[in-house]
């Protein structure tokens, strides 16, 4: 393939998919470093919807646009000259430029022109003193052909298109390709302009980003600092202007908004299945398998890292790069592309990954490094504080865990919490006796034997085991079983008992249900867990535990186990020598089936989600009483002023405290929260009212059905208003009681 813009050899350069379906080829030129793509039979189906859904910056671009033409103008130009913008869009650069009084004409050839459609001209004729040509240079197929017209017209082209960075990144790396919108297919560097505007007899002054400016004219040597290219940033444009775009972009929304239906997306990182396969993969894949095919199943799209997650039927996949823990910062930049591009409303992840903008829940495994002085300085530990502080939310496995995670990072403890203890597979239960016999003599096992899981020192603290058992003087009727993905036990652990057979065991979880089954009891004393899997899996078994009461353990083993501290030797010895007494494993056995019962999948499912929901529709101000309020909110201050102070009057009379949860249907937050503020300040200062004492006003804007399903039970109903937004309730779900408050 030969380069568009200087024929020179063009190789194959990267692959991605297309409008999310196409398998499209990129290709780079070995001269002048342009890259474009195979030919883009796919452009009639991208530009079916011209402007692209995604495109949330497009007001607060061409402001930015409009102010740097208006410098070139008046600095190079006559300002009663004759201009165009070229790819004018929907018309937001034209309407600005002429209300400065600037002659502005708009031309597209794709979409129609809404907000100026005077300044449109159906064909190009005569010449113009300036053309511009913003985010339109990455659509063209034919480059060379577009600027041979444009320069027919006009030898001044002030343009914007972000160049290919210097790393030289490939889809995926860069947001700028926007493969799954399938509209840039041109991508262009700082050579291949060169290259055009030699080719055409001009000068070329780019910012070597975004914004570049061919003329004929001889370019300052102070071009820099004569034209103030940062200045593009929304905030520095004229209020005017300003104002009055955003009253017709606001315009343009109030006609669109009664057809406007609320979607959540929430995106899940399955980091976790292509780093490891231990118990954090356990707790996903029970808890996707769960979700999959239910109605919360279409607010959630997993982020498959290199194809290595579990697929269940009902859930939506998404194959991303793989990742690395040491390129964890740029990882996050890759993520928020992604989350960009999926519209995505929340993201949590299996393991520590974050985007940098997109509100994220932390999901709290443990805290382990922290608490017991681990080395934090490893990429892992970095990755993980970053995601902890910028988490909007937290879930964790247990109690304990969200306790430490607020103890070390206390600008977090304000944060809403969720507790979503693990459950257990109903793979663990009771085996009979043939089964557990025919197991032992697979294995070998001749004796009665206590069962260690993942023993090790350190925080897993088996020695204490090992050095009791020493001393346990009917050892010698016990073997010990330790089980571990290895294999593999630790000679440490050995000398403390020479003599007795140890079984090092790597079990799948069939065999793990039989060596729990048969077991005198499970041994797990350890300083720290994040939850304790081992112990609720023994228990489900109906195998007796001795564990140490300190973090997670006592919300997991409840009163059914033996609890022994992590350094008391006396205290496992006597534990040792209790648990082979009949009666009391008999009566453990019972007490750790009706424990076991408590923790299920499902349940651990529903309280993520939960955790999920409160993170999108925060509920830690919701009080005994609520009431939901929709007004129309655009309705005049003073119609909506009055109709919340009545509400607001007669609540504060009341005993009891509440909360009023205004239905936002998508309107300015700011602008609601500084209304209910006013009111509120009015009548406290005004009319003495204690309303700080008695109401709590919160905002919630247009809901998902799970959203709803989670705020409805909390609600006693929607309060009725002179001024209701009739549209916005017609779309409410049933069930919710209208109310009306009667003045006495």
């Amino acid at each position: 393939m030969r380069c568009k813009i200087c024929e020179a050899k063009s190789t194959h350069f990267a692959q991605a998919k297309i409008l999310k379906k196409y398998d499209v080829e990129y290709f780079q030129c070995s001269q002048c470093g342009f890259v474009q793509t195979e030919h883009p039979y796919w452009l009639t189906e991208a530009y079916e919807i011209p402007i692209t859904k995604s495109d949330y910056g497009l007001v607060a671009r061409n402001v930015g646009f409009a102010q740097l033409t208006l410098e070139i103008i008046t600095k190079f130009l006559d300002v009663r000259g004759r201009f165009l913008d070229y790819g004018a869009g929907y018309g937001v650069f034209a309407h600005l430029m002429r209300y400065l009084n600037l002659d502005f004409s708009s031309y597209d050839r794709y979409c129609d022109n809404i907000l100026a459609p005077e300044s449109v001209v159906t064909e190009l004729t005569g010449v113009y003193d300036l053309i511009t040509a913003f985010e339109v240079f990455e659509h063209w197929v034919d480059p060379i052909a577009e600027l041979s017209q444009l320069f027919q017209h006009s030898s001044n082209l002030l343009f914007s298109t972000e160049l290919l960075p210097s790393n030289n990144p490939k889809p995926g790396e860069w947001h700028y390709y926007i493969p799954h919108e399938g509209q840039h297919i041109a991508f262009y560097t700082p050579k291949s302009l060169q290259i055009i505007a030699e080719r055409f007899g001009l000068k070329v002054y780019t910012t070597q980003r975004l914004g570049h400016f061919f003329t004929d004219q001889p370019l300052p040597s102070n071009m820099d600092t004569l034209i103030p290219w940062q200045r593009y940033e929304p905030q520095n444009i004229f209020p005017a202007l300003q104002q009055q775009l955003l009253q017709a972009a606001q315009a343009q929304q109030s006609a669109q908004k009664s057809s406007a239906k609320p979607e959540l997306k929430i995106l899940v990182d399955g980091v976790f299945f292509q780093l490891y396969k231990t118990g954090i993969a356990r707790v996903w894949s029970s808890v996707l398998r769960e979700w999959a095919g239910t109605e919360f199943s279409q607010c959630i799209t997993v982020l498959d890292r290199a194809n290595t997650a579990p697929k269940y039927e009902g859930l939506t996949y998404r194959t991303i790069n793989p990742y690395s823990y040491n390129n964890w910062q740029g990882d996050r930049t890759y993520l928020q592309q992604i989350c960009d591009e999926e519209g995505a409303t929340l993201f949590i992840s299996s393991y520590y990954t974050t985007p940098l903008e997109t509100p994220s829940v932390f999901m709290a495994y443990d805290m382990i490094p922290e608490v017991l002085d681990g080395t934090l300085d490893e990429p892992m530990w970095q990755a993980k504080h970053s995601a902890i502080r910028h988490a909007s939310a937290c879930i964790g496995i247990s109690e304990n865990t969200i306790r430490d995670l607020q103890e070390h990072f206390p600008a977090q403890a304000e944060l809403p919490a969720t507790i979503a203890h693990c459950g257990v597979d109903p793979l663990f239960a009771p085996a009979t006796g043939a089964e557990i016999e025919q197991f032992r003599h697979h294995y070998g096992i001749q004796k009665p034997y206590f069962l260690l899981v993942a023993p090790s020192t350190g925080y897993k603290n088996a020695q204490l085991f090992f050095q009791a058992f020493a001393q346990l003087p009917s050892r010698a009727g016990f073997d010990v079983v330790c089980t571990s993905k290895q294999g593999w036990l630790d000679p440490q652990l050995r000398q403390f008992v020479p003599g007795t057979t140890i079984h090092p065991l790597q079990l799948s979880d069939a065999e793990l249900r039989l060596a729990y089954a048969g077991a005198i009891a499970l041994v797990y004393p350890s300083r720290y867990e994040g939850f304790g899997m081992p112990v609720i899996e023994a228990l489900a078994c109906g195998c007796p535990v001795i564990t140490s009461p300190v973090s997670s353990l006592p919300e997991v083993g409840g009163d059914a186990v033996l609890y022994v501290p992590p350094d008391d030797l006396q205290g496992m010895m006597d534990a040792l020598a209790e648990i082979q007494k009949p009666s009391l494993r008999r009566s453990l056995r019972v007490a750790g089936l009706q424990q076991a019962a408590k923790f299920t999948w499902d349940n651990t499912a529903a309280k993520v989600q939960q955790g999920l929901m409160n993170a999108v529709l925060p509920l830690g101000d919701l009080q005994d009483v609520n009431y939901l309020l929709a007004p129309d909110w655009t309705q005049p201050e003073e119609v909506l002023g009055e109709a919340i102070a009545q509400v607001f009057r007669q609540l504060a009379q009341q005993e009891t405290t509440v909360t009023l949860a205004f239905y936002g249907n998508n309107a300015d937050l700011e602008t609601i929260n500084l209304l209910l503020s006013g009111i509120a300040f009015e009548l406290m200062m005004g009319e003495g009212l204690a309303l700080d004492e008695k109401i709590t006003p919160t905002v919630v804007n247009m809901l998902s059905s799970p959203q709803w399903n989670l705020l409805l039970p909390r609600l006693q109903g929607r309060l009725i208003l002179d001024c209701d937004d009739q549209e916005a309730i017609a779309t409410f779900p049933d069930g919710l009681t209208a109310i009306k408050l009667t003045t006495e």
